[in-house]
């Protein structure tokens, strides 16, 4: 009768095979929590830079400054007024990533308006503004 006798090696590369496995999946699971960390964090930078330059543009409002004058970079279409931002959030005229638009503007008259910051159609930050 004859016996085989099993190679331990096969043994050894099942489990090697099985651990690297398991670690392919953990780092790949690893990779989107830190993809989803960055996404967050972009975000939530792009919000802070949105709030903090609509509260510029009301606090202009409300004391009846001419938005012009102190964003030349903006445009006056019909009855807003639109500035445009590149990616480190500084007025441009070109090259536009985020945008600001105050409707309805018409300079000298107090009234209600909207700022809207948005980047590429999706809106970032609203906020309604009532001027007395």
């Amino acid at each position: 009768m004859k016996h085989y006798q099993r190679s331990k090696s096969s043994l050894f590369l099942i489990e090697l095979i099985l651990c690297i496995l398991i670690f392919s999946i953990a780092s790949a699971i690893c990779i989107q929590v830190f993809v989803k960390a960055h996404t967050r964090s972009r975000d939530s930078v792009n919000l802070n830079h949105a709030v903090e330059e609509a509260e510029s543009i009301a606090e202009l409002l409300r004391s009846d400054t001419a938005l012009d004058l102190v964003y030349p970079e903006g445009q006056q279409t019909g009855e807003s007024f639109v500035i445009t931002y590149d990616d480190t959030w500084i007025p441009v005229d070109t090259q536009a990533v985020y945008t600001i638009e105050v409707t309805p503007y018409v300079p000298g008259t107090r009234t209600s308006c909207d700022i809207r910051v948005s980047s590429e159609d999706k809106l970032i930050y609203e906020l309604p503004l009532t001027l007395y």
